[in-house]
């Protein structure tokens, strides 16, 4: 009866069985990896990429100044409905959307 139930495990050949196995296969596959960019290359890559962008509109501190703002946006920011009340709330709101 005994002999019919012990069964010795099989390990697969190349199989992890320690810690220290997986270390190297994890070591290995990193190194095989292309190099991760610097902080400074990342930088100049955003620096590059934001000079393509267009410049932001100031929020203005007053009233007209917020309004010459968003006379300046394009038309698919301009959301506020002619005739009706240009607040200023109303046109920062679609400068900040812009922006």
């Amino acid at each position: 009866l005994e002999a019919e139930f012990s069964v010795e495990p099989e390990i697969p050949e190349g199989a992890f069985t320690t810690t220290a196995t997986l270390r190297e296969f994890i070591d290995a596959h990193n190194a095989s990896l292309p190099a991760l960019l610097s902080a400074d290359d990342i930088k100049a890559l955003l620096e590059e990429y934001n000079a393509t962008l267009p410049s932001q509109m100031p929020l203005g501190a007053s009233v007209d100044e917020t309004y010459a703002s968003y006379e300046q946006l394009p038309e698919e920011f301009q959301r506020i409905e002619n005739g009706t009340k240009h607040t200023a709330t109303a046109m920062k709101a679609c400068i900040k959307e812009y922006n």
